[in-house]
């Protein structure tokens, strides 16, 4: 009986230089992230065979198990697009001769415009914030444009409220100049207070206090001691590890001595402090944006229609597209045409709804 080799440990090698190579390249860890689940999804679905052989009838076939599961048109394109890529990194180390991906073609299908709030729906929304905090979050949001990746990255070093200008590093870690007016400067002022350093908005999760409580170390004796429970955030985390130790028994210490006790221990000694440096992360950026709009009595906006929004919103008074392209960090001026089609829209609707023979 012949055995056939399995390529299936190269091919997660491959994968694996790929993903080192996406990050000297400087590609955003969002998205390199999203390249590591697509190839190593992709070398699960072609099992052993060598991915140095793959042709574009495999690729159909994955794209085709893909839809078969339930994927969009538009995400099964960026598959397609992440596999382009993949194929073209082995190109590039003469791996193979020709990308195969590149010989599978992407969907028709129809471009949906982004939908966006209103002027007056993102007064409500702002309005609608329950937090000195959140309602700065919101004003920035709309005021700078500013995907969620950089939203969650800015600090307050980077912020120059004299000149109402922020710093921030967008994606391939190009960095650009973003502003906001007066209405996010007094609630940026209004939420910081003094604070000058750390991330600009910072989670408040970490805001827990020891807990000592009474247990039993064993369920068949009678005994009851003292047990201390705590997080630790290590540096730069935002991912608490929970640790508990036993003290000792009630009936030989008080609550006072033994938390007295827990304070002496190195392992609490090296534990930080709720008012960490922890910015917050993009789920709770992304369920502040939710829960205000339920407030505000709206639905189906979220993080990145304020984005929509804010370059909308400047199109319909006037600026060039060349300046939102600058502003909203898009490497080509043919990204940012999606707008002008949301005001041609605009500007139909408007005919019809206003005009004497709509």
């Amino acid at each position: 009986m012949t055995l056939v080799h399995s390529y299936a440990d190269e091919n997660v090698l491959l994968a694996a230089k790929f993903s080192q190579w996406l990050e000297i390249q400087n590609y955003s860890l969002n998205t390199r992230r999203a390249y590591d689940s697509l190839t190593a999804d992709f070398c699960r679905f072609i099992g052993s065979r060598s991915a140095i052989a793959v042709t574009k009838e495999d690729i159909r076939a994955y794209l085709q198990h893909l839809q078969g599961k339930g994927l969009a048109s538009s995400s099964l394109d960026l598959k397609l697009h992440g596999l382009r890529g993949f194929f073209g990194f082995l190109r590039k180390g003469n791996l193979i001769n020709t990308n195969p991906a590149q010989f599978v073609s992407t969907r028709r299908r129809h471009r949906h415009l982004p939908q966006f709030p209103s002027i007056e729906e993102v007064s409500r929304i702002i309005e609608a914030a329950r937090s000195p905090r959140d309602r700065a979050l919101l004003e920035v949001l709309y005021a700078t444009g500013c995907r969620l990746a950089e939203l969650e990255a800015m600090r307050c070093e980077d912020v120059d409220l004299a000149g109402d200008v922020i710093r921030v590093l967008g994606k391939g870690n190009k960095e650009r100049n973003v502003y906001f007016g007066s209405k996010a400067k007094d609630a940026l002022l209004t939420y910081l207070g003094d604070r000058r350093e750390g991330y600009l908005f910072q989670t408040d999760r970490l805001k827990q206090s020891l807990a000592v409580t009474v247990a039993k170390p064993n369920k068949d004796e009678s005994a009851e001691w003292w047990r201390a429970s705590w997080t630790e955030y290590p540096e730069d985390s935002r991912t608490g590890v929970p640790h508990w130790k036993w003290l000792g028994p009630v009936s030989k210490m008080s609550f006072d001595e033994a938390t007295a006790y827990l304070r002496t221990l190195t392992l609490f000694a090296n534990t930080k402090s709720p008012e960490r440096n922890v910015p917050l992360c993009s789920r709770q950026i992304q369920r502040i944006v939710k829960l205000a709009v339920l407030r505000a009595g709206l639905n189906g906006i979220h993080t990145h229609s304020f984005r929509h929004a804010f370059a909308t919103h400047m199109l319909d008074r006037g600026t060039d597209l060349r300046c939102i392209q600058e502003l909203l960090g898009h490497a080509s001026v043919a990204t940012t045409q999606i707008y002008t089609h949301v005001s041609m829209e605009q500007l139909a609707t408007s005919h019809k709804k206003f005009h004497p023979r709509g």
